[in-house]
């Protein structure tokens, strides 16, 4: 055995260790080459080196839930059809009140309205995948799982 040093933390650690015993990163198996589906790296948890990527594991359809990739958030038109539906309700109903001064501002209020209300309801949806999608993304596709023990954990390496 001898010692090697950590990529992450930089202190000695033993070559025939599963994991560095300062910060816990996993490292490569001693006399076991990389395949590519293997990728030469031991769980952190239990040390077994029987470990899969994610798409690989998501891919083969083993246990599909708890490993499927993050989702792109979908934009959607309710909101402006139920804004235009509401609007044209209160149109109808002020027209038998004020009829011609309502009937054209009330179209281009009802318009507006529900422009609105799709632009709050989408404007969470357009921020995550504009900026948390790409994180989880990448997160995703760094991870592992042990299939001994089902820990998932993310791997620098891959």
């Amino acid at each position: 055995m001898a010692l090697i040093v950590c990529p992450d933390c930089g202190n000695n650690v033993s070559d025939a260790a599963p994991a560095c015993i300062h910060c816990g990163r996993p490292l490569a198996a001693p006399g076991r080459g990389v395949t590519p589906d293997r990728y030469g790296v031991v769980c952190t948890h239990c040390g077994s080196d029987d470990v899969r990527k994610l798409s690989v594991v998501h891919t083969a359809g083993l246990l599909s839930k708890s490993t499927e990739p993050p989702v792109e958030r979908k934009l959607s038109l309710k909101p402006f059809k139920y804004g235009l539906f509401v609007a044209s309700v209160a149109v109808a109903i002020a027209n038998f009140t004020h009829p011609r001064t309502v009937l054209l501002f009330g179209w281009m209020l009802a318009a507006m309205v529900s422009a609105v209300m799709a632009y709050l309801e989408n404007e969470e949806n357009v921020e995550f995948n504009e900026s948390e999608y790409p994180d989880l993304k990448k997160q995703w596709n760094r991870s592992v799982m042990c299939l001994r023990c089902g820990r998932v954990f993310e791997v620098d390496t891959l």
